[in-house]
């Protein structure tokens, strides 16, 4: 079950897996909400264990709607599945990504 909590005034919390389908369409659509109240947005994804493709297009469209704005959005907590993924297709070249300690590229 995907639940979104607002954190602070920067900073979305998600809860659950973000997949095709209802979860990725409701990520988006509360999340494009969220940000028009904001210029930037910290999506912390601490507590999302599962990211498909269809997740990083609800997160691309919330990018492009808080770029179109001025603002900016940053990936945080990232995890797991979900930071592989972010790594393989590359989002972390083009949003500001925090990955937890363990997932830590070693140079």
């Amino acid at each position: 079950m995907l639940t979104i909590h607002t954190l602070d005034a920067e900073t979305v919390a998600v809860f659950g897996p973000v997949f095709v389908g209802v979860t990725a369409h409701l990520l988006a659509t509360d999340l494009v909400a969220a940000c028009r109240s904001r210029r930037d947005l910290r999506l912390d994804l601490a507590r999302t264990r599962l990211l498909d493709t269809a997740g990083v297009g609800a997160i691309a469209l919330v990018a492009k709607t808080i770029l179109a704005a001025g603002g900016r959005l940053t990936l945080s907590g990232l995890a797991g599945q979900p930071a592989l993924l972010v790594r393989r297709i590359g989002l972390n070249h083009t949003l500001p990504c925090q990955f937890a300690d363990q997932d830590r590229e070693v140079a």
